[in-house]
């Protein structure tokens, strides 16, 4: 019997289905009631490109991201984003992270710390190779990104190498390119999606080459302090045009940003480009800005409200009375400098969001504030969101087996406008009878509920557990170890899988759909502990964890 393994991603409560049991905890076992979201589609590899601002403000900000980076490669090594022992989501099996710059050049136009180098097109969204031998421990060179498996590479090496490239200097173009930097980067030379550059093409299967994989989350990461002046007329560098006049050139894209006059892309290119990236397939992309937002228009770093940060005072843009030459600041933080109104980014930020954003309102994108001294709760949210797609191989936690190998769970998918095809000869959907919850026999279809509107999200239906009340396929917990090509997986192996779901032929959800494993059982990791006397009674210390030897498969 042919077979197909789904995977657990984050552990959210996104949908109220008919599952009617209390999920609280039970003595004298250790039970939890977990509710996690299971797809389709196996992603556990990830592939992050930072672009990190090198203009002559952006000293203290590249320190803040290199001295924190860690925290989001130990929380995306693990799962575990906050560090109680736990697992969130799946850990990453394999990623690649790769930094690019803001400097694009000036297209050969004379402009002060942007042709200096005699490359009209500076580094032009080319992968950075360049380690800062300033750091202590630095190369003068890596490769053009780096690879991380965690299973067997040393993350703190990994760690320290992306700190030698991500302190990248502060001698880039002052036209930042943030938003046409990405785009360049991860677009192929031939890419019918995306209009022209200014010059040349893109790199992604050229100069970037294989950096971006097929069958990977793809998180762009933006860091910087300025607005975005992606050009897409080249005169606006020319401090001599007739078409652009005006000699601020540090207020040139305010004055002419608007998409009358076409100096700049519209900000629809970079949404429509980054989606072309993962082939539209909007459960692969992510999208987050590190920028210089007020603090205070992120009073909920987990819930961005675009249209909050967009109208906040200090957001508009006008300029400072006190300088003619520039733009009244955004946000100051005393030791980490001073920032601009990053309107674009926010607004490609708040469309990547609506694009991406299932039926449960839920997008992929994110805009923190660069304002802050610390920037890993900005890198936490972050890491949820890549751990939100993140679909590997093995769920978060083991399950607890009974002997015949059952668990004490429901698998449930919700189809939005579809039909149940997980429970074939399942009657009509039906309207809910009440709220929370639905009309619906054991094997029948009722309608998921969105609690945070409750609004209607599409057809839920149950699909059966191999070996439950005589079901000879549906579901399974799978305990094989994983795919490896055929043979027996070890624990080093990439594709090693201590525990999973797995679905029969007849019951594979359709692309598209949100499948949930619901349990209320007894789950392994529930407390770590040193010893016996770390554990509640009657629970028992073994490997690090309070278990109980009366729960079947816990102990």
């Amino acid at each position: 019997m042919r077979t197909k393994s789904f995977v657990a991603g984050a552990a959210l409560l996104l949908l109220a289905g008919c599952l009617t049991r209390d999920l609280g905890p039970v003595a004298p076992c250790v039970q939890s009631g977990v509710s996690i979201v299971v797809s389709q589609n196996a992603v556990d590899k990830v592939d992050v490109l930072f672009m990190v601002d090198n203009s002559n403000s952006m000293a203290e900000e590249q320190n803040n991201l290199a001295g924190n980076f860690d925290t989001m490669i130990r929380a995306l090594a693990t799962g575990d984003v906050t560090g109680d022992g736990m697992p969130e989501f799946p850990p990453v099996k394999d990623l690649h992270v790769g930094v690019v710059s803001s400097d694009m050049g000036t297209a050969g136009f004379p402009v002060p710390t942007c042709s200096d180098d005699g490359d009209p097109d500076g580094d032009d969204g080319v992968l950075i190779t360049r380690g800062n031998t300033m750091v202590a421990g630095c190369s003068a060179s890596y490769p053009s990104f780096l690879s991380f498996m965690p299973a067997v590479d040393n993350a703190d090496n990994f760690i320290q190498q992306f700190g030698c490239v991500a302190r990248i200097g502060t001698g880039g173009c002052g036209f930042e390119q943030q938003l046409e930097s990405i785009l360049k980067a991860i677009t192929p030379a031939a890419s019918p999606a995306v209009a022209p550059f200014v010059s040349g093409t893109g790199h992604a299967d050229g100069r970037n080459a294989g950096f971006l994989r097929p069958d990977s989350i793809l998180a762009l990461i933006l860091v910087s302090d300025e607005e975005d002046c992606s050009a897409q007329n080249a005169e606006i560098f020319n401090t001599m045009s007739g078409i652009f006049p005006g000699e601020a050139l540090n207020l040139r894209c305010f004055m002419y940003g608007a998409e009358s006059y076409q100096a700049v892309h519209p900000v629809t290119r970079y949404v429509n480009g980054y989606l072309a990236a993962v082939g539209g397939d909007t459960s692969r992309l992510i999208f987050a800005a590190i920028v210089g937002v007020p603090p205070d228009s992120v009073p909920n770093p987990d819930a961005v409200d675009y249209d909050a940060i967009l109208a906040h005072p200090n957001m508009q843009e006008a300029i400072d009375p006190m300088d003619p030459n520039r733009l009244r600041t955004s946000c100051n933080v005393p030791g980490l400098g001073i920032a601009f109104p990053p309107r674009r980014i926010v607004e490609v930020a708040r469309q990547i969001d609506q694009a991406t954003a299932g039926p449960t309102g839920v997008g992929n994108a994110t805009v923190q504030s660069i304002c802050q001294a610390d920037l890993r709760p900005a890198l936490r949210v972050i890491t949820n969101k890549i751990g939100s797609l993140l679909r590997g191989a093995c769920l978060p936690r083991a399950l607890a087996p009974r002997a015949d190998g059952t668990v004490d769970c429901t698998v449930r998918e919700t189809i939005v406008g579809g039909t149940c095809s997980g429970a074939p000869g399942a009657p009509p959907c039906t309207t809910p009878a009440e709220k929370p919850g639905c009309r619906s026999d054991d094997m029948g279809c009722c309608l998921g509920i969105d609690p945070t509107n409750d609004q209607p999200l599409g057809q839920l239906c149950t699909i059966p557990q191999r070996g439950v009340e005589g079901a000879a396929a549906g579901w399974f917990y799978d305990t094989t170890g994983g795919d490896c090509g055929g043979r027996p997986c070890t624990p080093t192996d990439p594709g090693y899988c201590a525990q999973r779901i797995s679905f029969d032929d007849a019951y594979i959800p359709p692309n598209r759909a949100i499948v949930r494993l619901e349990c209320l059982q007894a789950v392994e990791g529930q407390i770590t502990c040193a010893a016996d006397t770390d554990c509640p009674d009657p629970l028992q210390c073994q490997a690090g964890v309070c278990v109980s030897v009366t729960c079947g498969g816990a102990s």
